[in-house]
């Protein structure tokens, strides 16, 4: 059998931003309604798969990356906890690795070596190698003061040298900077409210991120690994993109 596969739409998980911060990438933030997320998300990301024994059908795509070299996708799923390999020539799933609840975001670094995945609901980033598809490291967050439940990661940032991580950590409020090599949390950097996404200047000299419920954007600077700057922005900002100019 054949079955398309598509994003489902969106609900509320009882508050306005986790309905929100579901649109990504290249959507607006706000949408009166849910059937008209789903066509102007969803459409871009259909395809075919066969349904085997050695399949599984994502459910609630969370994201999506692409390998350096492009050959391979990787899919998100939150509702069977895997990131899914998918093959991008024969659009097939090939792998389904197993990481901890709710998977996010994933990213690779540039020499394809890594790839990270978040997990909001298990608190964990795990380590995946590409070439093997199985997970080989994870990194935890311990910040004092406060309860497991509200370390949740989200967004990940890797330096082009692939030596520094920052990670959104949800409701914590703060992004973990984490020493590639050693997959240590060197230190914790408080920013504003419900820390989800980020990017880097073009020159890699800064790193913006995004928080939801205090509707500003923390400015770090990445050689002093420290926040510069908050600008206010408008209401419950999620995802961020800086042009190169």
């Amino acid at each position: 059998a054949r079955r398309q596969l598509r994003l489902p739409r969106t609900h509320r998980l009882g508050a306005r931003l986790e309905r929100d911060h579901r649109l990504r990438p290249g959507t607006a933030s706000r949408c009166a309604d849910a059937q008209d997320v789903e066509q102007r998300v969803a459409e871009p990301l259909r395809f075919q798969q066969k349904l085997d024994a050695n399949t599984f059908t994502p459910k609630m795509i969370r994201d999506v990356a692409t390998s350096p070299d492009g050959k391979t996708l990787i899919n998100t799923s939150e509702t069977t906890n895997m990131a899914h390999f998918i093959d991008t020539a024969t659009r097939q799933i090939v792998a389904n690795v197993l990481v901890d609840a709710r998977p996010r975001f994933a990213e690779f670094k540039r020499d394809n070596s890594e790839l990270w995945i978040s997990s909001e609901i298990g608190g964990t980033v795990s380590i995946i190698d590409p070439a093997k598809r199985e997970v080989i490291g994870k990194i935890s967050f311990n910040i004092p003061g406060l309860r497991s439940e509200a370390i949740q990661p989200v967004g990940i940032g890797m330096t082009r040298d692939g030596k520094t991580a920052f990670i959104a950590l949800g409701p914590a409020n703060r992004v973990a900077v984490v020493d590639v090599a050693t997959r240590k949390v060197a230190k914790y950097l408080l920013v504003g409210q419900r820390v989800w996404h980020m990017a880097f200047t073009p020159d890699e000299k800064y790193l913006v991120v995004t928080n939801g419920v205090s509707n500003d954007v923390s400015v770090i600077d990445i050689a002093a690994q420290k926040v510069i700057k908050t600008i206010q922005v408008g209401e419950l900002p999620w995802g961020i993109t800086i042009a190169a100019p």
